[in-house]
């Protein structure tokens, strides 16, 4: 069997580089399609939560029901299916209670809520998520980063938050639906701006109009006649008046 020497080992990688780099060209890009193909989510629309509350399988189930009930068939595949993306993002102080109340040290760590940060950070330049429930913290890092829709500029009226966002408990949907018990009464909800890089794509500007749907369905839920919430008259309430 011919040994190659090194020099004739860049003989050949000099007379074939075209056809190698093409070749790892194509690879990569077949190994791409394939794992996007396989791991794509199929869903009409998705919301972000990012804050201190742990949802369990349950109650994530239970708010993506709740929310599939405003979403169109925007896929066209014949299902309404809502994706709530949920990150875990705590203080020091919040994972110590959470520790306190049982949650599991390997769940439920410095790393884990290092990576849902980090996770959030690239959200920011995403093309999807546009819906936002965010902690005050969270709220205040997109606010500094100018990644947030002015609540006029989308159309949405009403009593709300701040410029850019209504406090959750203040809307009827997720008084109505008990399932949103679960996030802290400060949570705010919120739009995503889009980013400049995803500007001109008619794909992402369809996602963002079907979005925007979305949002304003939200606000303006109103609890079915007859029905009342926690045994008394829903009552919106302004920043200042809480």
């Amino acid at each position: 069997m011919m040994k190659m020497t090194a020099g004739k080992l860049r003989l050949w990688l000099g007379h074939y580089k075209w056809h190698i780099l093409i070749a790892l060209f194509f690879t990569v890009v077949i190994t791409v399609m394939t794992v996007q193909m396989c791991t794509r989510d199929e869903h009409d629309i998705s919301v972000m939560y990012a804050g201190p509350a742990v949802i369990t399988d349950s109650q994530n189930a239970a708010i993506e029901s709740a929310l599939g009930k405003l979403v169109k068939d925007n896929d066209g595949d014949g299902k309404v299916e809502a994706l709530l993306y949920d990150l875990v993002i705590m203080s020091d102080t919040e994972l110590s209670a959470a520790y306190d109340k049982g949650y599991s040290t390997s769940a439920l760590n410095a790393d884990t809520i290092r990576e849902a940060k980090d996770a959030f950070q690239m959200n920011i330049l995403s093309d999807d998520n546009f819906v936002l429930m965010l902690s005050p913290e969270r709220y205040n890092v997109m606010l500094e980063n100018g990644a947030l829709e002015r609540l006029d500029d989308i159309g949405v009226g009403g009593v709300r938050y701040s410029d850019y966002a209504v406090r959750l408990c203040d809307i009827e949907f997720a008084r109505f639906h008990t399932a949103f018990s679960v996030f802290p009464k400060d949570t705010l909800i919120c739009f995503k701006r889009i980013s400049e890089v995803n500007a001109d794509k008619q794909k992402v500007i369809l996602r963002r109009k079907q979005s925007i749907e979305l949002f304003s369905e939200l606000l303006a839920f109103k609890v079915p006649d007859g029905v009342i919430i926690g045994g008394q008259a829903s009552v919106l309430k302004g920043k200042d008046e809480l």
